[in-house]
């Protein structure tokens, strides 16, 4: 692609989208350029991207993958190229709305008890007990933490930063975390390289061996956590319009769905053997 993809990665860099949009978007569109090896990307026409797209399906993609191929390859007509008029009439595949397992309350502190390392146990402490993606607590940083306002500074998606309340628990767990592991460098979770912070791998084995140890069964992974945040603080009583800042998701819609995970409304309904019939 030479120049277009030159030019692709200028326009996202401009709209300042992070390492991992810009990475996604850059080997999306080169796939499409990949499946038409003898022609330019400026000679497609909306048939061939209708053809790749098909392709993909009969590949058995998940909808998801096939939906951010979609939006790599609309953004780079769309903007890189300006021809919106080629990928306008070609629909996203429906995306089918599953819901996650979430663990009790009782199970993540099961979960959080077996985990033997402190560095990846305070990680996963603070991925659950704040809500954070993976990518925020492992990038967390020193001078993130104000343990005299009880907050901590969080740098999510797109480089937008919020607050997030650090509660008593946690506060001690990063003060016990700091005094056995000593972490050099602004990262409060570094990595092997000197100036780079820990990668989500380990935090995923970790919690994958924790589950093994602590009984539970279901697929443990460091984003399940979030989602126990969120489901447990609206069976908690917290406001939807709370957790959306604490989650740091741009539309409240993206929060309600977890009020379909919360069972707190579902334990007070009765079932028809449970209720007697009138007489």
């Amino acid at each position: 692609m030479g120049m277009l993809s030159e030019r692709l990665l200028e326009d996202m860099k401009l709209r300042r989208y992070s390492a991992k949009t810009i990475d996604s978007y850059m080997r999306n569109v080169r796939g499409l350029a990949g499946f038409y090896p003898q022609r330019s990307p400026l000679k497609l026409d909306e048939n061939d991207i209708r053809k790749y797209m098909l392709h993909l399906g009969e590949r058995q993609l998940s909808s998801a993958t096939q939906h951010q191929v979609l939006g790599a390859i609309r953004f780079f007509y769309r903007v890189t190229l300006n021809k919106p008029e080629l990928v306008e009439r070609i629909p996203y595949q429906r995306v089918r709305s599953r819901i996650p397992i979430i663990l009790t309350r009782e199970e993540v502190e099961q979960l959080l008890g077996c985990i033997t390392s402190i560095m990846y146990r305070t990680i996963c402490t603070v991925i659950y007990d704040m809500g954070l993606r993976i990518s925020e607590a492992c990038s967390l940083k020193v001078g993130d933490i104000d343990s005299q306002r009880m907050l901590i500074r969080v740098r999510g998606k797109g480089d937008k930063e919020r607050l997030v309340n650090l509660g008593d628990r946690t506060l001690l767990l990063l003060r016990e975390y700091w005094k056995v592991a000593k972490p050099q460098g602004p990262y409060l979770f570094p990595g092997e390289k000197p100036g780079r912070c820990i990668g989500p791998e380990g935090v995923r084995d970790a919690l994958v061996m924790a589950a093994r140890d602590a009984g539970i069964r279901k697929l443990v992974t460091p984003h399940l956590l979030r989602h126990c945040f969120a489901t447990h603080m609206i069976e908690l009583g917290a406001d939807l319009a709370e957790i959306q800042i604490l989650l740091g998701h741009s539309y409240i819609g993206t929060t309600a769905r977890y009020t379909h995970l919360s069972t707190r409304h579902l334990q007070t309904i009765k079932t028809p053997l449970d209720t007697p019939p009138v007489k």
